[in-house]
């Protein structure tokens, strides 16, 4: 079994919009663990990255990437410290080093 979230998941509600995506990604992380910890049991978990999920800035959303424990599905990104000059710590590429699929400029 395989599970795709479509992304879109920082906006829409007044839920998404206080917890900016922590939520989802607690239970993105739950539903894609394996059987024996209380999961699913998905063979293949994956997470889509859209437009939305840029409502917050960059690093809520590399915070995302970095907390969930499958893989993302993306496009289009362009991921470097000057675009993203939201303060916090990060490396220029470290968003898209964390994708399953990058598009070449």
């Amino acid at each position: 079994m395989i599970f795709v979230d479509n992304g879109d998941e920082f906006s829409g509600t007044a839920w998404s919009t206080f917890y900016r995506g922590t939520e989802v990604r607690t239970f993105l992380n739950k539903l894609c663990d394996e059987r024996e910890n209380g999961g699913a049991g998905f063979l293949h978990c994956f997470s889509g990255i859209w437009n939305h999920e840029f409502d917050f800035g960059y690093m809520p959303l590399l915070k995302f990437s970095r907390d969930l424990n499958h893989g993302i599905i993306t496009g289009n990104i362009q991921d470097d410290c000057v675009q993203n000059s939201q303060d916090g710590e990060h490396a220029t590429g470290e968003l898209g080093s964390r994708t399953m699929a990058k598009s070449s400029d």
